[in-house]
């Protein structure tokens, strides 16, 4: 009996062994899903060779077994948890982005109009416009198009304390009403 525990924790430590020179091999980080599982399955292989004293060999293959899933469920969890944030992160760089878009675009026909405003004729013979009616149309067409979720976002203050972690509603583009 002694002889068959012996060899299994050989064979278990060789796999180790290997595993572990195979990804020293690739450099590339564990995920979360197997560092839960060798975790657990090493742990719950312990525990489980130490609560069953009859047969230790089952116990520890039933414990390992327990805790490579019980740790595998973890993992996942944070996996699923890091995919969120990295979303959640990604989803307010292109707010951003469009929302610096639409300022510059919002500069770009202020500029458009003060210099349509200075080469006005003096003499009072009427405005006579400069900027091309197919540009005017262009810088228009966005406005005219407003989604649903821009209606609703204008309805909310931007927010210029967006990004600073220390300060209320650091991941919100819009200041949120509290009342």
């Amino acid at each position: 009996m002694k002889t068959i525990q012996v060899s299994a924790v050989l064979v278990l430590l060789t796999i180790l062994t290997l595993v572990q020179s195979v990804q020293a091999q690739n450099r590339r980080r564990w995920s979360p899903q197997a560092k839960g599982t060798a975790i657990g399955a090493g742990i719950g292989g312990a525990a489980g060779a130490i609560i069953n004293k009859r047969n230790r060999l089952v116990g520890g293959l039933i414990g390992g077994a327990v805790g490579g899933a019980a740790g595998y469920a973890i993992g996942k969890h944070k996996d699923n948890k890091n995919k969120q944030e990295a979303a959640r992160v990604a989803a307010a760089n292109r707010a951003a982005e469009e929302q610096r878009s639409r300022e510059a675009a919002a500069n770009a026909a202020a500029e458009r109009e003060r210099i349509a405003a200075r080469e006005k004729p003096k003499h009072g013979l009427g405005a006579v416009s400069t900027v091309p009616v197919a540009v005017a149309a262009a810088a228009a067409a966005p406005m005219a198009l407003a989604s649903s979720t821009e209606v609703i976002a204008a309805s909310f203050l931007p927010n210029p304390a967006y990004g600073q972690p220390n300060t209320p509603y650091a991941s919100s583009q819009y200041l949120r009403r509290s009342w």
